[in-house]
């Protein structure tokens, strides 16, 4: 999944669950449970990993920004001072931000905190609408012990919550996993920009 050394790793499913007419209520319960918490632990842990990415990136973003700033006032002096010589430190700032971009995409700062975050956001919504038609699933039972139907028909809507959550995951792993193919591309281009010609 990331760089980091505790990846995200499921949960095992080990609720006692038993389908009994007297207890299946309870044990739907239950198994929504392990579902939710799967879903909880994985924002928790884009949430919990999203820092670090964040603050290198806006390390970079400011480093960008500043040596850009910079490297836009050589030439400004060099007129003011009528002495060329001045203007080419723009283009080292220029190479020096070049190159603060290329370690910043070869290292995945930026997109691996938007990525953390859109996952997250992602999840949260899923789990919240999972909540309401949970309660939509759970309405008509007013009560009374489901069927056997009706614990089939809510075991199958919890297996697509499952699915859904991990894919949510899965395709985050997969945009990183295209990210990092591409990175040492990035890092050589940036490396070569900021060579001197």
């Amino acid at each position: 999944m990331n760089d980091d050394d505790d990846d995200l790793q499921p949960l095992d499913w080990s609720p006692d669950l038993d389908w009994r007419p007297p207890t299946a209520a309870a044990s739907l319960e239950s198994a929504r449970a392990t579902v939710v918490e799967q879903g909880t632990v994985a924002d928790a842990w884009y949430l919990a990993h999203h820092g670090k990415k964040a603050t290198w990136a806006k390390a970079a973003r400011f480093a960008i920004a500043a040596t850009l700033a910079v490297g836009a006032l050589f030439p400004a002096l060099a007129l003011a001072n009528r002495d060329l010589d001045v203007a080419s430190w723009g283009y080292i700032a220029l190479a020096v931000a070049g190159g603060i971009y290329g370690i910043d995409r070869g290292m995945g700062y930026s997109s691996a905190w938007r990525r953390y975050m859109v996952t997250s956001a992602r999840i949260k919504t899923r789990l919240a609408r999972a909540a309401l038609e949970w309660e939509l699933l759970r309405a008509p039972l007013a009560g009374r012990h489901p069927t056997e139907d009706e614990v089939v028909e809510r075991l199958r809507y919890l297996l697509g919550l499952t699915d859904e959550l991990h894919r949510l995951v899965e395709a985050e792993t997969d945009q990183w996993s295209a990210e990092f193919g591409e990175a040492p591309a990035a890092l050589q281009a940036a490396i070569d920009a900021a060579k001197p010609q």
